[in-house]
């Protein structure tokens, strides 16, 4: 015995259709070249520790000219980064001159969640 359903046509044209969609998406996503696996070993981490104490550094003795070094100037997103490096030392100098505290030191945690690799450059 066969057991039919009756639907209405764009209910099922479209249960089809996410159906293609769903499936077309994960053939895609397991193909995918954006998800490379790439190593990181002690020797990356320190690299990136000694940035962020330098940038740190930068941050407490208001050296602007240690934070346009850390950043590239020729790209848009390395001008965007350096401008929001700046807003946020002038923040950091506002808020403690606003509570009459001083800081001494900047400690940053290197925790690396995501990698992707674009030509020669590393996005973290």
């Amino acid at each position: 015995m066969f057991v039919f359903l009756v639907f209405k046509k764009s209910f099922l044209i479209s249960f089809i259709l996410i159906a293609v969609i769903c499936i077309f998406s994960m053939s895609l996503y397991s193909t995918s070249d954006t998800l490379p696996c790439i190593a990181i070993d002690e020797e990356h981490i320190s690299l990136i520790e000694n940035i962020l104490e330098l940038r740190n550094k930068a941050f407490l003795d208001k050296d602007i000219d240690s934070i346009e070094k850390l950043n590239d100037k020729n790209t848009k997103l390395g001008t965007w980064a350096y401008e929001h490096q700046l807003k946020k030392m002038k923040y950091l100098h506002l808020f403690a001159d606003k509570q009459g505290i001083t800081f001494t030191n900047i400690k940053s945690k290197v925790k690396i969640r995501y990698i992707k690799k674009k030509s020669f450059r590393l996005f973290l």
